[in-house]
């Protein structure tokens, strides 16, 4: 039996979909029962569905959303005393199908990702060709090189030929992040460049104050990180983008923050109470432990990165639900999608 999520000829419509909206799912092979199963995320409800034989060897079924949220399936496929199931591979959530037993651990599904509606994307976005900054590696707009901020404990490279080489621990952990120092000031030196290249909008690596290089650890979604520059240094790189026509995107990175965020607090640097110091903080509830405090739900688990509870109705709040929440910049979160 053959499904790949990623062929319109197998999964109609293609990517996110729209509640209410049908999705056409198509299984080429012999067999003599060919079943779905539907996990709901959101409520957690287990629904199957049975396939019919359109045509020799080729097996449908239609399926859709009540609500929004993620949807997560896979076939159970039956062929005499042959039965296996018809699944995602490994973390993939999407591709080509793997067989396994029916007694396997851990069955990795495809996902479908539901939307309450569609949103109207602006023209300036439909036409725009983007180019993507990893910012510490892009430019350092200082004169002299110096890097801004330096974090402790940190690498600072002495030129742009360096090779990047990470410092790890016995654990294979990161130990000591290195930087180059590409700043907002490098950014905006670069605008023309960017123009000339045929590109009119741009796509930044995450800029919230962090402690890696990469920044998707973040450490406070409230400030931007000052080896970057600070609020005036970011505006004037706006303004500069605008002047020319351009528009910058910023990677928001809400699945997850970094363990010795504010929010996570794991090393106590921050005074106010993190979720690792107990049900006591006001960020307990954001994260899913296992074994409290060391062991959490952590992405793809590296325990540098905690994983939040995206349905924890404080986190919701926080990040989208209150319209008077704002950035010290006054650029409220949502809007700086596309400034």
């Amino acid at each position: 039996m053959e499904f790949d999520s990623f062929l319109v000829a197998n999964r109609d419509p293609f990517g996110a979909v729209i509640v209410g909206e049908t999705i056409t799912l198509h299984a080429q092979g012999h067999a003599e029962e060919v079943r779905l199963r539907v996990y709901d995320d959101e409520t957690g409800k287990v629904t199957w569905y049975d396939l019919h034989e359109e045509d020799e060897d080729n097996w449908v079924v239609e399926i859709s959303a009540a609500h929004a949220g993620l949807l997560y399936y896979r076939f159970e496929v039956i062929d005499g005393y042959n039965q296996y199931w018809l699944a995602a591979q490994g973390n993939n959530l999407g591709g080509a199908a793997e067989v396994y037993g029916m007694h396997h651990a851990s069955i990795p599904d495809f996902q479908i990702t539901v939307m309450a509606e569609l949103e109207e994307l602006p023209e300036w976005y439909q036409e725009a060709r983007f180019y993507h900054i990893f910012v510490d590696r892009f430019n350092n707009g200082n004169k002299d090189m110096h890097v801004n901020n330096p974090k402790p404990n940190s690498f600072i490279y002495a030129n742009k030929r360096d090779t990047p080489f990470y410092v790890r621990d016995k654990q294979g952990e990161i130990a000591r992040w290195e930087f180059f120092g590409g700043n907002f000031q490098g950014i905006a030196e670069k605008l023309d460049y960017i123009l000339e290249l045929g590109c009119n909008a741009i796509y930044l690596s995450p800029i919230f104050e962090a402690n890696s290089n990469h920044r998707y650890d973040t450490s406070d979604y409230l400030a931007l990180d000052p080896i970057l520059g600070d609020e005036d240094d970011f505006k004037f790189l706006l303004d500069e983008a605008h002047k020319r026509g351009m528009h910058i995107i910023l990677d928001g990175v809400f699945n997850h923050v970094g363990q010795y965020s504010r929010y996570f607090n794991k090393d106590g640097h921050f005074k106010e109470p993190g979720a690792y110091q107990g049900p006591s903080s006001k960020y307990y509830h954001w994260f899913d432990f296992t074994d409290f405090p060391d062991e959490y739900n952590s992405w793809w688990g590296v325990k540098d990165l905690p994983v939040i509870n995206k349905s924890e109705a404080s986190y919701r709040k926080f990040i989208y639900g209150d319209e008077d929440w704002s950035l010290t910049t006054g650029i409220n979160l949502v809007s700086m999608v596309g400034v």
